[in-house]
C-alpha cells in the first residue's frame, strides 16, 4: 500500500541526530545557570538610601531566587535584573556607548545571547523547507516487518538512492544553493526512509522505469513455500501466483483461492497432519475466508486428521517465503526499465514455478460463508489475539471444529463449530469469478502521463507497449476532471485489504 511520506519523530530518523542538549559543554551551560542552593542569611547592617539590606525579608530573598533561576537561561535572568532596577538621570556627562540599561528602559531591548548555538538555522529556513517539501512528495511504500506504527520505516524504489534523489531536488529547483551534504542531512536525520521493498512486500511496478511517479500500476506475486524453514529453495518447493491490477483485487478471495489450489496440486498422500504458516494479515491470511477454506479442503480429503495454521510474531519471523522475494528482488534491481507483466514473470520464474491467478479456478469464498458461517463476533475465540487455529472434523459428517490457541506450546481451547445453527462446513460451495476490474480512473491518469513523459506522444505505437493500450482503452476523462476538481489524490488510493505485512505464505507439510 503506497503511503505518504512524513517526518519522523525526535530521534526515529534514518540515522542518529544529533542532540546539542545532550552535549557536555551545554549541560555544563546549563549548570552554571542553575542555582546550586538556597541563598544563604544576609548579614548585612546597611540601613541607607543607596543599599536597604537590612529590610529586605527572607520571603523577598526566596521569591527572588526562585524567579532569577526558573529557567537556566543567562538571557532571561539579566531581564529579570534589569526590571529591578533603575535609572537616574545623568548628573555629569561623559562620552559613552549604548549600554544594557539604558537601552532596555529606552527602546526594551535585551541583549541577545551570542555564545554558542545555531545562528544559521533562520537563515537557511527557505532552502531547508524546499528539501522538506520535495522529500513529502515522494511515494513510497511502508514496512510490514515493525512492531509499531510510529517507528516504522517506509521504503522508496530500490533503484533510487540519496545521490540520485539530490539530482531529482536539483532538477526540480535548478537556482537552489543546497549542497548534496546538506541534503543527505536533512533525508538521514528527519526522515526514516529506506531503499527496496519490504522484505515481504512484493507488489511489483508497472512500468518500472527512472522515475519516482512509476509507482502507480502493481503486478502482485503471491509466495508459497513447501516444506521446512530449512530445507532447499527451488522450483519444486517454492510455488508463485501472480496478476496484475487490472485483472484481479488483493484480498482474502485471491491468497485463499491460490492456496487451495496448490493444497490440491500437492501430493500428500502419506500426509495426516498440515502446517499452514502465515503471516498475521488480517486483509489476506488470518481471516474466516481462510479458516473457511481450510475447511472445506479437510472435508474433501479424509485422510488428512488435522490442519493447523500457524501466525508468527510479527517483527520476529523470517521465513523461506522472505528468501524467495530476497533473491526476486536482487534480480528486479539489476534492471532500470521494466515495461511488460512478462518481464516480471520471466524473472519470478528462475526462483520458482509460476502460475497466473487467471489459469486457477478463482472462488469467491467470502460471499459462500456469508449465511453459512458465523461472524467474527459470534466465534468463541477472537481470531486477531490466536497465535494458532487448529481444524479437525467431527464425527458429524459434512462438518468440522476449530478452536483459537492465544500460545504456541500449550492448547487451552476449547472446539467447537464455527458454522451456523443447522449449518454444516460441507455447505460451502464457491462460485467462480470473472477475470476483469476497474483500474480507479485516477491511477489510469497518472500511468497513462508517466508514459507520455518517458515514451512521448507516440508510446502507443511501441510493441513494448501493447498491454498499457488495452488498460488505457476505456479511461474517463469527464470523470477523472471531476475527481480532480473534488480535490482528490491517488496517492490516498488504500488496498482493497489492508494489514501489517501482506504477500508472504508459507506451507509447511
Amino acid at each position: 500500500m503506497e503511503v505518504p511520506v512524513t517526518e519522523a519523530i525526535h530521534g526515529r530518523g534514518r540515522k542518529r541526530k544529533r542532540e546539542p542538549e545532550k552535549w557536555k559543554a551545554n549541560r555544563a551551560k546549563i549548570e552554571r545557570y542553575s542555582s546550586q542552593s538556597l541563598p544563604g542569611k544576609i548579614t548585612c547592617n546597611h540601613n541607607s538610601k543607596s543599599f536597604g539590606c537590612k529590610n529586605l525579608r527572607v520571603k523577598d530573598q526566596l521569591d527572588f531566587h526562585r524567579a532569577f533561576y526558573a529557567t537556566p537561561i543567562k538571557k532571561n535572568q539579566d531581564a529579570l535584573i534589569l526590571k529591578c532596577c533603575s535609572v537616574n538621570k545623568t548628573n555629569r556627562k561623559r562620552p559613552t556607548k549604548n549600554y544594557v540599561m539604558r537601552n532596555f528602559f529606552a527602546n526594551g531591548i535585551l541583549p541577545n545571547e551570542k555564545r554558542g548555538g545555531v545562528h544559521k538555522y533562520k537563515k537557511y529556513s527557505t532552502q531547508r523547507q524546499a528539501v522538506y517539501s520535495f522529500i513529502k512528495s515522494l511515494k513510497c511504500v511502508g514496512a510490514h516487518y515493525c512492531r509499531g506504527t510510529t517507528t516504522q520505516r517506509k521504503y522508496l524504489p530500490s533503484e533510487l538512492n540519496i545521490k540520485k534523489l539530490y539530482k531529482m531536488f536539483i532538477e526540480k529547483n535548478p537556482n537552489s544553493p543546497v549542497k548534496q551534504s546538506y541534503f543527505r542531512a536533512i533525508f538521514n536525520e528527519d526522515f526514516n526512509l529506506g531503499f527496496g521493498s519490504p522484505r515481504t512486500d512484493k507488489n511489483l511496478v508497472l512500468p518500472k522505469v527512472p522515475d519516482q511517479s512509476c509507482y502507480y500500476s502493481r503486478q502482485y506475486n503471491f509466495t508459497i513455500v513447501q516444506g521446512g524453514s530449512k530445507d532447499p529453495l527451488n522450483k519444486n518447493t517454492t510455488f508463485s501466483y501472480v496478476w496484475t491490477e487490472d485483472e484481479y483485487a488483493k484480498g482474502a478471495n485471491q491468497i485463499a483461492s491460490a492456496v487451495y489450489d496448490r493444497l490440491n496440486k500437492s501430493d500428500l498422500t502419506n500426509i495426516t497432519h498440515l502446517r499452514l504458516v502465515a503471516d498475521g494479515c488480517a486483509g489476506q491470511n488470518k481471516n474466516l475466508v481462510m479458516v473457511s477454506m481450510c475447511s472445506r479442503w479437510i472435508l474433501q480429503h479424509p485422510h488428512i486428521k488435522k490442519i493447523e495454521l500457524v501466525f508468527p510474531i510479527t517483527g520476529h519471523s523470517f521465513m523461506p517465503a522472505d528468501r524467495v522475494f530476497g533473491n526476486i528482488e536482487k534480480r528486479i534491481r539489476k534492471l532500470e526499465v521494466i515495461t511488460q507483466p512478462s518481464d516480471y514473470t520471466d524473472i519470478i520464474s528462475e526462483c520458482a514455478t509460476v502460475t497466473k491467478l487467471d489459469e486457477i479456478d478463482f472462488l469467491d469464498w467470502k460471499t459462500s460463508i456469508q449465511n453459512i458461517v458465523k461472524t467474527p463476533a459470534q466465534l468463541h475465540f477472537k481470531i486477531s489475539q490466536c497465535k494458532r487455529i487448529i481444524i479437525r472434523r467431527t464425527k458429524k459428517q459434512g462438518d468440522v471444529m476449530i478452536r483459537g490457541e492465544l500460545f504456541y506450546n500449550s492448547d487451552t481451547g476449547a472446539p467447537r463449530t464455527f458454522c451456523r445453527k443447522g449449518k454444516k462446513a460441507e455447505l460451502i460451495q464457491p462460485s467462480t469469478i470473472s477475470k476483469g476490474i476497474d483500474v480507479k480512473p485516477l491511477k489510469l491518469r497518472d500511468v497513462r502521463n508517466l508514459l507520455l513523459k518517458h515514451y512521448g506522444e507516440n508510446w502507443k505505437e511501441l510493441p513494448y507497449l501493447e498491454y498499457y493500450k488495452n488498460v488505457l482503452f476505456n479511461i474517463d476523462e469527464e470523470e477523472i476532471q471531476l475527481l480532480e476538481e473534488n480535490g482528490e489524490n491517488e496517492t490516498n488510493d488504500i488496498e482493497e485489504e489492508t494489514c501489517e505485512r501482506v504477500e508472504d505464505v508459507t506451507l509447511r507439510i
